[in-house]
This record gives structure tokens, C-alpha cells and sequence, in this order.
């Protein structure tokens, strides 16, 4: 059956939420590792690859793209979406 079609868009819709989530807190968790190896926030988010840290970077999967504020080292997105509440933060283990 093809099933209701607003369900599958909500279902899509929050698909998109968890892996735009689960992105972040990966990108955030390899920065904090790479600032433990290497002594500083890396400069751009390739670093991460490039310092095989992270085998590649995944797409925002709203379209946007994920940058890295150099001076916090919070990883953003041009597509500005909202975190979910999870909880995790990384911050604090600066």
C-alpha cells in the first residue's frame, strides 16, 4: 500500500532531524578529539579528514552546509536548523 502521504513526509521530515543531530554531535565529538591530539580547534572542518580523524565529511541533510566556528569549535550549519534536545553537550570537555 502506498500509505498516507503526510505521515511519509513527517517520517521524512524527522529522519532528516536525527541525522542532522547525529552529524553535529559527530563533528563535534572528532573536533574535541583532534583538539586533544593536536593541542588546537582545527581551522576548517576538512582538517578532520585530513587528519584521518573522520573518513568523510557527510552532507547536511537539509541542503546546507556544515562550517566549524574556529573560535568556539561548535559545528553550525547554513541551513540553520534547530538541535533537538538531546542533552550532549561537548562543550564543557574543553
Amino acid at each position: 500500500s502506498a500509505g498516507n502521504p503526510y505521515q511519509q513526509q513527517a517520517l521524512d521530515e524527522r529522519y532528516r532531524e536525527v541525522r542532522y543531530e547525529l552529524d553535529l554531535q559527530n563533528l563535534e565529538t572528532a573536533v574535541h578529539i583532534y583538539k586533544e591530539r593536536t593541542g588546537r580547534i582545527p581551522s576548517r572542518l576538512e582538517e578532520l579528514v585530513e587528519h584521518e580523524i573522520l573518513k568523510n565529511l557527510s552532507p547536511d541533510p537539509f541542503g546546507g552546509a556544515y562550517y566549524l566556528d574556529s573560535t568556539t569549535g561548535e559545528v553550525k550549519s547554513t541551513s540553520n536548523r534547530r538541535r533537538l534536545g538531546t542533552g550532549v553537550h561537548l562543550k564543557g570537555k574543553n
